[in-house]
This record gives structure tokens, sequence and C-alpha cells, in this order.
């Protein structure tokens, strides 16, 4: 070996040494020591035994259900519009949700008949916009709106049917309240349900029929109609996105 490495290893030694020595006293010696009568009644040993080390901080954040439930709320509170038709003094009042961002609305058929004039209003807008009605289906009540506009707010539809027993779900209706646009939510679970209908056990002012139905994620369920004893049903979301050509 070089002379050159002799001397460097000579002056290294003595150092790798004292570092493993270190060591092993934090990690073996000390900590037996401090656990061993005598040692722990010496006042160093006390001093190593007191000290507090961090190791890493964790920061636990609980969100409850009503928390999350209103973060959605918040969220796809927007996709609900007011949908009002009038035809001399007659006027019909509902709800009804944007499809898609350039316009496209769900409603229910019976909140815009024929030869009626068709109107929707926006979370955030002060007038309604003229809507035209692309289509009516009649058998399933629903109609299919549009309005010039774009970027609106959506959201998107549920995954699958059947839709399990006891979901959680909730409704966000569109309503007039001493001239201004108010939201209204209420919520429950699925009661049951069939291929054309899912039953939930929220009641509701008929005048809020054509909600949207949304589970706890915020996906829409389906389109309401309530009936005169107040009792929320809806029609599947499978169902309204064929009728929408989805």
């Amino acid at each position: 070996m070089p002379p050159i490495f002799r001397k460097i290893l000579m002056v290294l030694s003595p150092f790798c040494l004292g570092v493993a020595g270190g060591i092993w006293a934090q990690a073996f010696l000390l900590p037996y020591l401090a656990w061993t009568a005598p040692f722990e009644d010496w006042k160093f040993i006390q001093q190593w035994n007191s000290r507090t080390t961090i190791i890493r901080e964790v920061q636990e954040i609980v969100v409850t259900e009503a928390q999350a439930l209103e973060r959605t709320i918040e969220r796809v509170q927007k996709v609900s519009v007011r949908v009002q038709s009038t035809k001399g003094k007659t006027i019909l009042e509902g709800s009804g949700f944007i499809v898609t961002s350039d316009g496209l609305i769900l409603t229910l058929a019976d909140l815009v008949p024929e030869g009626f004039r068709a109107q929707v209003e926006l979370e955030g807008e002060e007038k309604p916009r003229e809507a035209l009605v692309l289509k009516r289906d009649g058998k399933r009540n629903l109609a299919l709106l549009k309005i010039e506009e774009g970027n609106l707010p959506t959201t998107s539809f549920a995954d699958a049917l059947p839709i399990k027993l006891g979901t959680g779900v909730f409704l966000v209706g569109k309503t007039k309240d001493n001239g201004s646009l108010a939201t209204v939510v209420n919520q429950g679970i699925v009661k049951s349900q069939s291929p054309n209908t899912i039953t939930t056990t929220i009641f509701e002012e008929p005048f809020f029929n054509g909600s949207p139905l949304f589970n706890r994620e915020g996906r829409v369920l389906g389109l309401t109609t309530i009936d005169k004893e107040g009792r929320v049903a809806a029609t599947p979301f499978s169902l309204l996105r064929s009728f929408a050509g989805f």
C-alpha cells in the first residue's frame, strides 16, 4: 500500500470508529442504561431520557359525513336551474338541470307544454333566458331544452343500475323567493326502484318538480316528479341519457 494511503487510513480510522461508537451508544447503550438500575438515576441518563425527538409530524383531518355532503351540494347546486313556461295568464314553474356546458337542459315535459313560452333561470343571473324546446316525450314526461350559452357548470350521471336500496340521495330545486332565485335542498334514501322509477323517502313541495336527484358523490341519479302528497320519485338516469342522446 502506498505511504499516502496509509496516512489517510490512519487519520480516518479513529474518526470512523468514533462515529460507529456514537451510533451504537445512541441506539443500544443509552436506552439500556436508561432502563437499568442504578444507571437510570445518573443525571446525564435522566437528561437523555427526557429528551423528545420528533420523528414525523402527523396531522389528522376528520371530515364528517355532513361536511362532505355540504361540499357536494355546494359543488352541484349551480347545475340545477329554474324552469318557467307561460301561456296567457297560465304560469308553470319547476326545475331542471344542465346536461352540457353549451346549454342543453333536461326537465319535465309537463313544465313546458306545447304552445307555452319556455324560460330558464340560472343561478347568479337576474333575468331568465329564453329556451327552445328541442323535443318532448309525453309518455316518459321528459323534455330537452336549449339555451344560448357556453361554459355552463355540469356534473356527470351515475355509473350503473340498479342503485342499492338505502343509498343516500338529495335533490336540488330552484324557486323564486321575494323575487330572487332561491335554492332548496332535501335529502333521503332510495326506498325502492324499478326500470322506470326510483322511489325515495323524500317529501317536498310539488312546485319543485323537475329537480335533479343526486347521489352523495354529486352524480345525477334521476329527474324528480313530485305527487300531490309530496312524495318524491325520479326517472332513472339511464332513461335520461337515452332521451338526451348520450
